[in-house]
């Protein structure tokens, strides 16, 4: 079978781990792979997708041009070219929905992965401006509660002075892009995603759960329990960075052999970057490091912990650090009631509590135990239910129904 890959970039975050883990998955299985990309620099079966560009808003997103005239042509010629069996779609918030209608004309069976909130959420976080979680069932709102974070100044301008007839404007963008994908395949990690979608309208029929799945051969336990909790994600406000740093400072005074360290890059891009980093003499800050070395630092770890104020799609570091062994603390939103099992496979707490961060950091510091035994049952959940072979099969089964 031959399967087309589209996705908004190349190399980038979760999402492009996702669909080059899959493709090399399916290479495996006999299939040939091709992949269309808006950033690649080209290459072996690869094509790059030029966008539209404006002259007051450079990046126009599918919110601004649901259909991009320019990707839909290239999609087709692409296509054309290498005539796939199936076309496997994700991000499609800067290449708009261009190649999904460029593969429905030229009736090519499909499938959507949704990665994160984009097909609803024009902040892609499902967060209002204040960090409270969005819990509308339309887009009445939704260019005012963008436009006033946006980096754009125009952007910002029309979001405060005209956001009565913006508003309407925008959510009529929404309705179409609502209108185009309610009754495809679409794949979500959570159960939470899936429910999310199906509030804005979106097909129930025609939405499914296939949860990440983590390569369990590489990250796999350690019987090594230090006194040192992480933090592992890209470092930006979705995450709460600043949580981590209050239950550190504190945790510090009352066992001070416990070490903090956070691992990640800082977010550049505008609307998700930190004005000021929160920061710790509490805390060691390690960048960005390859993920066979993020593994050496889950096996010396006693836990992760997640912070994020946004309710994660999935959390793919929360089955990093349990496939190796480590119980997770996490607030309790979005697909992370999916994966951690209160008190079984890690700690769920609420929101933004950095107090009880601390006190289940102080219980895993006291009981090593219980962080033993806690770890012993998360491996034992990734092994069950999250292996990069379940997903990667699932999706196989999928493709071979359209097909």
């Amino acid at each position: 079978m031959k399967i087309l890959y589209v996705n908004d970039f190349d190399v980038r975050g979760g999402a492009e781990v996702f669909v080059h883990q899959l493709a090399s998955y399916m290479e495996s299985r006999g299939h040939e792979v091709y992949f269309a990309f808006g950033d690649t620099k080209g290459g072996d079966r690869r094509f790059k997708i030029n966008r539209s560009e404006g002259k007051l808003i450079r990046e126009r997103t599918v919110y601004w041009n649901v259909i991009d005239p320019l990707v839909y042509q290239q999609m087709k010629n692409i296509i054309r070219s290498v005539k796939p069996d199936i076309i496997h779609l994700n991000n499609l918030m800067l290449l708009t929905l261009a190649p999904l209608i460029a593969a429905k004309e030229l009736q090519l069976p499909r499938v959507m992965s949704v990665h994160d909130y984009w097909p609803v959420c024009p902040r892609r976080s499902l967060l209002k401006p204040h960090d409270e979680v969005c819990a509308e069932n339309n887009w009445s709102t939704c260019f005012h509660c963008a436009g006033v974070s946006h980096p754009s100044r125009l952007v910002k301008l029309v979001a405060t002075h005209c956001s009565a007839l913006a508003n309407k404007l925008f959510e009529r963008k929404m309705k179409e892009c609502c209108r185009i994908l309610k009754d495809e395949v679409l794949i979500c990690p959570s159960r939470f995603v899936r429910d999310v979608l199906i509030r804005f309208g979106y097909g129930q029929r025609d939405s499914h759960v296939i949860p990440y799945g983590i390569e369990t051969n590489l990250f796999r336990p350690s019987s090594n329990f230090t006194d040192t909790l992480l933090w592992v994600g890209r470092i930006t406000p979705l995450k709460g960075l600043e949580y981590f740093v209050k239950a550190a400072d504190v945790v510090r005074v009352k066992h001070p052999s416990a070490q903090f360290v956070v691992i990640g890059q800082h977010a550049t891009d505008g609307m998700y970057r930190y004005k000021k980093v929160p920061m710790s003499n509490a805390i060691e800050f390690i960048g960005e490091l390859p993920r066979e070395k993020l593994v050496e630092y889950y096996s010396n770890s006693l836990a992760l912990v997640i912070t994020s104020v946004w309710p994660e799609p999935f959390g793919i570091v929360a089955l990093e650090a349990m496939a190796c062994g480590k119980p997770v603390i996490a607030f309790e939103s979005g697909g992370l009631n999916d994966i951690i099992i209160n008190g079984k496979t890690g700690f769920l707490i609420k929101p933004k509590d950095h107090s009880a961060i601390t006190n289940k950091i102080m219980t895993l510091l006291r009981d090593k135990k219980l962080a033993i035994e806690i770890g012993r049952d998360a491996r034992d959940l990734v092994e069950r239910n999250y292996t990069i072979e379940r997903m990667c099969a699932n999706y196989e089964k999928i493709y071979a129904v359209l097909h």
